[in-house]
């Protein structure tokens, strides 16, 4: 295309080092195209990752992703001398013994590298003369340890290590890294103490897991992180969030915290209460939350202006979801495995005798996954159907998994059943011998849109898709 701009041609260009129908996620295309440099800002300051995204959606709307995937390639003899990538795709091949030190001897301009899932059982300090490099992938591999010599590579942009479940520590002189944006190091278990130089690392975008400990310092490690977009903290026991100054941190839009269900809390723990909250928050997980409450400031008014996505999955002690409906700019609610969850009573619409507002105005996505104990979705009285209300009204996808005492619908929502683009109804025993007659079935099948993606119940042979 002569009219596309070089820099568009350069990135399109560049998704030919990819086999033919090869599936990648869009962010990380972006990150490999920042990597080689592809990227530029229209003006200072502009997150680079922006840009990107304007340039993939520039080339999808001309549907060269398409095109890309029907054209052949013919085979290229590469120089490894001036090759700018490297993709290993060796599906779970062990690397013979030498391979990955000769290898790393030869890229000497290389400015990606992917190893991923190659069965690594070291990593050579060759590593570490790759003077080029901005994107590093060695996840799913087995070696134990990470040598020194990686945080000499000045340049690294991207550092992938996800689901090295031998690591058992960060390189010490990660400071050393002074250009990386992301770091992707999820699901290493056996990780716990974090460098302190991690902290140092100010250009930090994304930082997949981060472990705090019981009565430590950890979390002033992120205090001047102040770029970061997307974060996980694994919690080990009481720690001060005030360490962290969350606050500032007003890039921050997707924040993941795990609670070890190994650890006891107390009854009213401060750590949590007094957390200061990013103020731009877009998306929030709650795993395995310890208290008997959700946390207060769930519903302050930058969540509730802000939070478009919450996950709740295998909360302790919680039986009460009351006030998540003020959370009015929700679009996604995800409810897993909320085990003391045994009544959804009507609080959860927000019905109180002085209301009159919409509950969940933009709820488009509601989901339930193993609740075992769940039995009732309380229903509206007369009295409350006089309430001026407006509940769910952009609701499209409901499901409902593996809630076994689970009866019936409320008719709110089943008024709004043929709106739905999606519904699933999965592993709900009481469920189903509610809408075993033939009455009732068809009933239900009648309020079912032609476009609906899912409708499933367990035990009877229906299945529409």
């Amino acid at each position: 295309d002569n009219e596309l701009p070089p820099e568009l041609k350069r990135c399109f260009s560049y998704c030919a080092v990819f086999p033919k129908d090869f599936e990648i996620n869009v962010e990380e295309l972006i990150r490999l195209w920042i990597a080689q440099g592809y990227v530029r800002p229209n003006r200072r300051g502009e997150r680079l990752e922006l840009v990107g995204l304007e340039y993939f959606n520039n080339l999808a709307m001309r549907s060269f992703f398409q095109e890309l995937q029907e054209r052949a390639f013919s085979s290229l003899v590469i120089d490894f001398g001036r090759l700018r990538s490297f993709f290993a795709f060796s599906h779970g091949r062990v690397a013979p013994q030498g391979s990955a030190r000769h290898l790393f001897c030869s890229l000497n301009c290389v400015r990606t590298l992917t190893l991923s899932c190659c069965g690594l059982h070291e990593v050579p300090a060759e590593i570490g003369s790759l003077n080029h490099l901005r994107h590093l992938d060695l996840s799913w591999n087995l070696f134990e340890t990470l040598p020194e010599a990686i945080c000499d590579l000045y340049y690294l942009e991207t550092f992938e290590i996800s689901n090295c479940g031998d690591l058992s520590c960060l390189p010490q002189r990660i400071e050393g890294l002074v250009h990386l944006r992301h770091l992707f190091n999820l699901i290493n278990y056996e990780v716990h103490q974090i460098p302190q130089g991690l902290g140092k690392l100010t250009s930090l975008c994304t930082l997949t897991q981060f472990n705090a400990r019981s009565n430590s310092d950890d979390l002033a490690i992120l205090k001047y992180l102040n770029q970061l977009e997307r974060l996980r903290i694994d919690i080990y026991g009481e720690v001060d969030f005030g360490r962290a100054e969350l606050g500032k941190k007003i890039y921050l839009h997707e924040m993941y915290l795990w609670f070890n269900p190994g650890v006891h809390f107390m009854e009213t723990p401060s750590c949590i209460e007094s957390m200061e909250l990013p103020p731009n928050l877009q998306q929030l997980a709650l795993d395995m939350y310890p208290r008997n409450q959700l946390p207060s400031w769930l519903v302050t008014k930058s969540l509730v202006n802000n939070l478009t996505k919450l996950i709740i999955n295998g909360p302790r002690n919680v039986s009460s979801l009351a006030d998540l409906w003020k959370l009015s700019s929700l679009e996604e609610l995800r409810l897993i495995r909320v085990e003391k969850l045994e009544c959804l009573g009507k609080e959860f619409f927000g019905i109180t005798i002085a209301l009159h507002e919409n509950t969940f105005p933009n709820l488009r996505k509601l989901h339930f996954q193993c609740c075992p104990n769940w039995t009732n979705w309380e229903d509206l009285s007369e009295d409350n159907e006089k309430v001026d209300v407006s509940i769910m009204p952009h609701l499209e996808e409901l499901h409902i998994e593996y809630c076994k005492k689970f009866e019936t619908l409320p008719h709110r929502i089943l008024g709004k059943i043929s709106f739905f683009k999606s519904l699933k109804v999965l592993g709900c025993n009481k469920l189903r011998d509610c809408v075993r007659t033939r009455k009732t079935l068809i009933f239900f099948l009648g309020l079912l849109p032609l476009n609906c993606v899912i409708f499933a119940f367990s035990g009877l042979e229906i299945f529409f898709w």
